[in-house]
């Protein structure tokens, strides 16, 4: 059975729409003023560990090469047992000459996080060192915040920060996880089109039916 034109149409133009947009890929997220946020999703273990970072500058100080984020942790984890211990970025650009955290937790710079990620230019860890040990970490079902202070050999522009790898352990071994980006490919919720980009993907969808009619006229 045909569909109706209308549908026919409708299907057309969305398809063209959805054509014309392309979401950003992955890659460095560039950061370069105070009030610039960007969020980390970890998911993985067939979904039992599941945790979102957000990170968010508070203070960029170009005269002391130094940028302080504060960092919000939620472990979304269905056990409560399961902690999240560590958070690593493989690369951090420029070169970071130290780094520091609050709130019990702790930051190394050109260290070993284990699970294959070796080295990495940045691990914050709640525990005895980036590969945990003790009790401590962000538990299942609950968050922490904290400062992290980064200083730089000469800051630049912008901070560029790529890769991001959880450390969770649990009742049934340590597990690495890769993050993703929220805004990059592919990235959980990142396929959802904020007011902007819904705004252009509607000029699409009234340009592809103003093409589409043309095209019918001139037939």
């Amino acid at each position: 059975m045909k569909a109706p034109s209308f549908l026919r149409h409708a299907a057309a133009a969305t398809a063209c729409a959805v054509a014309c947009f392309v979401a950003p890929q992955a890659g460095a997220i560039p950061v370069n003023a105070v009030g610039d946020a960007f969020s980390v999703n970890i998911l993985g273990n067939g979904g039992a560990l599941d945790a979102t970072a957000l990170f968010t500058v508070t203070t960029w100080d170009t005269s002391n090469d130094r940028v302080i984020l504060n960092v919000g942790l939620t472990n979304n984890s269905s056990a409560a047992s399961s902690r999240l211990t560590a958070l690593s970025i493989l690369n951090v650009a420029p070169n970071l000459t130290g780094a520091d955290a609050t709130n019990g937790w702790d930051a190394a710079i050109n260290v070993n996080a284990g699970g294959g990620f070796n080295p990495v230019d940045l691990c914050l860890y709640d525990g005895q060192n980036c590969n945990g040990g003790g009790n401590q970490g962000v538990y299942g079902g609950t968050s922490e915040q904290f400062a992290l202070t980064l200083d730089f050999a000469a800051l630049g522009a912008a901070l560029d920060l790529s890769g991001f790898v959880a450390k969770f352990q649990t009742a049934n071994g340590s597990f690495h996880l890769e993050g993703c980006v929220v805004g990059t490919r592919g990235c959980g919720s990142t396929e959802v089109p904020e007011p902007a980009t819904l705004g252009l993907l509607g000029l699409g969808l009234v340009g592809c039916g103003l093409l589409r009619r043309r095209r019918a006229q001139r037939a």
